[in-house]
């Protein structure tokens, strides 16, 4: 029944558009099902695991929204699957296993916008998850079958890794959590700390040097680097703190988790009580305080979605805490508690129904044009984009700069190898090679959308791409989301 609410929830979700981040992750996979080389012919500076996974769903089901959502969807089937048999095997988590896919999986789905989904934090939950219940199992096996299972822990880092490149100290501190306390028979040393270590890291390498060996054989691997490596510390350098992204992310999690959160802290209190912390459990902990450090970390961004990254560690708190308050003995505080979380959880489940009215008018999306009339209805960035897109000429090239959703909704591709999301980003380097791009490859329109401030910013610093821009192009069409402009 659990796993039929948390289908049910996704499916609601199917419908949704792709928002900025989405739209330029489908492009980018979209260019790598031509034979373009991440890096080389499309860049961006995350790291590939995103476009991996929308070249994977375009390959499957076309380069589509609808295709990236029904994947997602089966994703986290499976993860919501793996998630109630790592709890079910937990000797402290065993009676919530039944409700966890509902506190992780079926929460995010209510609590998430087209904005928030298929993005990077949340898939890369599944694998990490892997990676802490496999190395909490190994400790409780011996001789090859530890080593194997710790390889198999290692894989699922490495795949947690090739998404973001910045979760390996929350991956280091999983892998220290459960194998550096006694555990059953086992007990920690210098030599099974050894064995550990050399077994998960040889997992680990697979999927990492598996990228590697791609990029290199396309050419892009010192690109690659670089961009991992010595461009965000540079990036870092130059940007201010926007504390407001902060004080926004922090609202936005405590209004859809904290009914999670309450249950989880509940869970805390009596599972330390009790004195059953086992290591699945402990790690979960660690997870949250690992996951809250390295969100922290990341000083220039802090968006919302980023807190998913706490997810799927409070849902599984949460089912064990909801299901401690109704096993426990009736009394004001359990039954206080419980009306805390279900007031706690009104706000999101009023966002879900809304959701759900605004389906039903357009009788649930089944049909293409109910779909785009949804979609529309939605997203403000993407009525805003589909009412433009008919400013653009029928087989005219366009470079976007802003927001990617025109390049999905006209059905174009990207001109350039860089992309134009978020060009505050871009190093001096890198704007004066957007000018050799442009005097190379001279799209014929540029469209410039008003929801993002990058492109105003880039040419703020680039007075050179202003003078040239000024006297190659001229406004074509002024839309509701952007302007069009079209070489001289």
């Amino acid at each position: 029944m659990v796993f039929i609410v948390v289908a049910v929830a996704g499916l609601i979700d199917l419908a949704q558009p792709l928002e900025g981040d989405q739209s330029l992750f489908l492009i980018g996979a979209q260019e790598m099902a031509h034979g373009a080389v991440l890096y080389r012919d499309f860049w961006d500076i995350k790291q590939p695991g995103i476009f991996d996974f929308y070249y994977l769903a375009g390959v499957l089901g076309g380069f589509t929204a609808l295709s990236v959502h029904l994947l997602e969807l089966i994703y986290f089937l499976a993860c919501a699957g793996v998630l109630t048999y790592a709890a079910s095997r937990s000797k402290t988590l065993a009676p919530a296993a039944p409700f966890v896919a509902l506190f992780t999986i079926g929460a995010y789905y209510i609590v998430s916008t087209s904005a928030q989904q298929v993005q990077v934090e949340m898939l890369a939950g599944f694998p990490i998850f892997v990676a802490a219940w496999l190395t909490c199992e190994a400790a409780q096996r011996s001789g090859r079958a530890r080593a194997a299972t710790l390889f198999a822990a290692g894989l699922a880092a490495g795949c947690a890794l090739i998404l973001k490149l910045v979760f390996a100290p929350l991956l280091a501190a999983l892998f220290i959590n459960a194998l550096a306390f006694p555990s059953g028979t086992y007990r920690p040393s210098w030599r099974t700390g050894f064995i550990a270590v050399a077994a998960f890291l040889a997992g680990t390498a697979v999927p990492v040097l598996a990228t590697l060996v791609t990029l290199a054989r396309g050419g892009a691997l010192g690109i690659a680097l670089d961009t991992w490596l010595t461009i965000p510390p540079r990036i870092v350098a130059t940007l201010p703190v926007h504390v407001s992204n902060l004080t926004d992310g922090v609202k936005w999690l405590l209004h859809g988790f904290a009914a999670a959160i309450v249950l989880a802290i509940v869970a805390l209190f009596i599972i330390v009580r009790s004195g059953k912390l086992d290591a699945l459990t402990r790690s979960l902990v660690v997870w949250i305080v690992a996951a809250t450090a390295t969100i922290l970390a990341q000083r220039t961004s802090w968006w919302e979605y980023q807190w998913l990254l706490l997810c799927i560690p409070l849902g599984v708190l949460a089912a064990a805490g909801f299901v401690a308050l109704v096993r426990a003995p009736r009394s004001l505080a359990s039954f206080g508690l419980l009306g805390l979380a279900a007031l706690c959880a009104l706000l999101p489940a009023r966002v879900e129904l809304r959701k759900i009215g605004t389906l039903a008018r357009y009788h649930f999306a089944v049909r293409a044009d109910d779909r785009e009339r949804y979609r529309i209805e939605s997203s403000y960035p993407y009525a805003g984009v589909s009412a433009d897109a008919a400013l653009l000429p029928p087989g005219a090239d366009v470079y976007v700069m802003g927001n990617p959703m025109y390049y999905v909704v006209t059905g174009r591709t990207q001109p350039l190898v860089l992309n134009g999301w978020s060009m505050e980003l871009l190093l001096p380097e890198q704007r004066a090679e957007l000018i050799r791009e442009f005097q190379t490859h001279m799209p014929q329109f540029v469209y410039i959308s008003i929801d993002d401030n990058g492109p105003h910013v880039m040419m703020a610093r680039t007075p050179e791409f202003v003078a040239y821009f000024t006297q190659h192009y001229h406004v074509f069409a002024r839309g509701a989301f952007g302007t069009l402009y079209r070489r001289a």
